[in-house]
């Protein structure tokens, strides 16, 4: 169940991770995105460099508040980006109008070429030899998707 939910987080928090590069992309002009996308990107560094020295300080005395710790940081966000994003949004015509803009090509050629150059790279040397057709294969194909 551990395992599961951490999981389950870490598919979250990389779609969030994402997530600010994609708002910041869309509300941000170009001439001051470097900027925008700066601070977040060195928040970030920041908090890989500083994560295991105050999770191991907080293990030290109670293991249990490492699951306490992201509410009131999520709290502050949540009231931060309440207040403060201010976005001017035109509602599209309808659904049918949204669902032409959505690009379906692209994921259906992705998805399989991403796959099939992982297969390649993980199956060569382990099960079959860089030679063989089953790992050439799938390199190959997953090169041109």
């Amino acid at each position: 169940m551990l395992i599961s939910s951490r999981t389950v987080q870490g598919l979250g928090a990389a779609g969030l991770y994402v997530l600010s590069d994609i708002l910041i992309c869309d509300l941000v002009p170009p001439r001051y995105r470097g900027f925008y996308l700066s601070a977040v990107l060195s928040t970030a560094g920041i908090g890989s460099t500083i994560r295991p020295v105050v999770g191991g300080a907080i293990v030290e005395c109670n293991w249990r508040w490492i699951f306490y710790l992201n509410i009131p940081i999520s709290a502050l966000v949540f009231f931060v980006i309440l207040f403060l994003l201010k976005v001017n949004y035109n509602r599209s015509r309808g659904w049918s109008h949204a669902l032409e803009r959505v690009d379906y090509i692209g994921p259906i050629i992705f998805i399989p070429s991403t796959i099939s150059l992982f297969y390649g790279l993980i199956t060569g040397g382990v099960e079959n030899s860089w030679s063989s057709w089953s790992v050439i294969l799938p390199l190959v194909l997953g090169i041109c998707g």
